[in-house]
């Protein structure tokens, strides 16, 4: 699947997106891990030449929302054509798979592409996704929220500050993630850097000792972990596609990859993404699928999972692999018979066996959860908050001295982070960066069939430096835009 990058594409400045047909895998500003806002991303998929190109933002599906209605298209569209790009919606959505262990003998954590749902009001995707994503927020920055809540450094309640203080967040994330690998939730270092950047330490903030006992007495949020059966069938009472995303990834988690494609194949998942995915996991699925009968054809599909430009990703290229139209084809046939099958008949091409008395339960069920969840991190704080008001002196001396230890702590692992750190975090309007300095953040695990050298010499060559230069100039700095996207359910 998918067609290796030739040496003449490479040396080709003209082929800035090298040929890609589509990318049905990128990230924007709503993932919290992505750069751009979606209207600059259609902007950059129109300049590269892309046909069909989707957003995929973590667990939300909200921004999308929004295109439709700044297009006046029906929420039901599988797409929406904007100048001959067909734009897809989609979400990546984090869930868990009980039945197959990881290695660590816990569930087996898999990441989910789920493409064009019905967005029309009463969508359960939505729903449910809704109630996931404001888990997401208190689990990743609660502790931040916390504090500033406390301490009245933000007025919360004031709408218009709230967003600016989320966006001020995000911007801290995608900084973080570039220089620290796997960085997804606030604790007390973090917290400290985001109030020392923005001058609250030592004013609003007077003390380390201040500090720590705010973050005792913030909340804890258990993280609401959704069942891969109940995704499922929510998406598909919502008229969506489901797609196992980066099967490569997904699969090394367990002992037992085979069985996890079995089970996902018999739940009645749609496809997997397998262009550009290591060989032996690719020929793994395709072996697969072929000897199981499946109720619905399964489809596959491709892309770059892209986040940000410095990155060194490129729409529609994944590992040295560029997705082509034959790549797709399938995808692109149910999206456009999906699309007339919903204005005619109102229903799906695919044979879903869609319960709606099931996926009201489930929604329920995940509604309980998360109550439980916010409940018990209330009842901790006021119980950490009551064990601090009632300290006696020498049980205060006593805490106090362990502070020393944990300033040391903290500063010693920022100190061996910034020594394993090729640049440091920059400020939040920096200068741009020029072509040298783009570098992938972290070594790729290639395909077997391509060669990882000639992937370095791609990277090195003019026409990548020139491909670089030329998106950070026109998309390096967002702002300026008519309207926001990404924001909360």
């Amino acid at each position: 699947m998918g067609s290796k990058i030739k040496k003449q594409q490479l040396e080709n400045p003209k082929s800035r997106n090298m040929g890609a047909y589509g990318d049905l895998h990128v990230h924007s500003y709503g993932s919290f891990d992505g750069v751009y806002k979606i209207p600059d991303l259609i902007e950059m998929f129109k300049h590269a030449g892309l046909k069909i190109a989707t957003i995929t933002d973590h667990n939300t599906i909200m921004q999308l929302i929004k295109v439709y209605e700044l297009y006046k298209k029906p929420l039901s569209n599988t797409f929406i054509d904007i100048g001959g790009l067909k734009f897809v919606p989609g979400t990546e959505v984090t869930c868990r798979v009980s039945s197959v262990p990881n290695k660590k003998n816990n569930s087996t954590k898999i990441h989910t592409l789920i493409f064009s749902p019905d967005l029309s009001p009463g969508c359960p995707l939505y729903e449910l996704l809704g109630l996931k994503r404001r888990n997401d927020k208190d689990y990743d920055y609660g502790l931040l929220m916390h504090i500033c809540r406390k301490k009245n450094i933000i007025n919360l309640n004031n709408e218009e500050d709230k967003l600016k203080f989320e966006e001020e967040i995000r911007d801290f994330i995608v900084r973080k993630r570039r220089v620290e690998e796997g960085f997804s939730s606030f604790g007390v270092p973090h917290a400290l850097e985001f109030l020392q950047e923005k001058g609250w330490f030592g004013t609003f903030v007077k003390s380390y000792k201040e500090l720590f006992k705010l973050a005792e007495t913030a909340p804890k949020f258990d993280r609401l972990d959704l069942e891969f059966e109940d995704v499922l069938k929510v998406a598909h009472a919502s008229k969506a596609l489901v797609i196992m995303a980066h099967p490569s990834t997904n699969l090394k988690r367990t002992n037992t990859p085979q069985e996890l494609v079995e089970y996902l194949i018999r739940q009645g998942i749609d496809g997997f993404e397998i262009v550009g995915e290591k060989t032996k996991y690719r020929q793994m699925i395709l072996k697969t699928v072929g000897e199981m009968e499946t109720v619905n054809p399964i489809i596959y599909t491709g892309g770059s999972d892209f986040h940000d430009v410095r990155d060194g990703k490129l729409f529609g290229v994944k590992n040295n692999c560029i997705v082509t139209k034959g790549d797709i084809l399938d995808f692109e046939d149910w999206l456009l018979a999906e699309n007339e099958s919903r204005k005619i008949l109102g229903k799906s091409v695919r044979n879903w066996q869609v319960d709606i008395e099931k996926v009201s339960a489930i929604i329920a069920k995940y509604g309980k959860m998360l109550l439980s969840i916010n409940e018990e991190a209330s009842r901790v704080r006021t119980e950490r908050e009551e064990f601090f008001a009632k300290m006696t002196p020498s049980q205060e001396m006593a805490w106090e001295s362990t502070i020393p230890a944990k300033i040391a702590e903290m500063r010693k692992k920022k100190e061996d982070k910034t020594e394993n750190t090729p640049q440091e975090i920059a400020p939040a309007k920096s200068e741009k960066s020029k072509p040298d300095n783009f570098k992938k953040k972290k070594k790729h695990d290639y395909s077997d069939e391509y060669d990882e050298e000639e992937l370095k010499r791609f990277q090195a060559s003019k026409s990548y430096q020139d491909y670089m230069a030329e998106m950070e100039e026109m998309y390096g700095e967002h702002q300026n835009y008519t309207f926001l996207l990404g924001d909360d359910e």
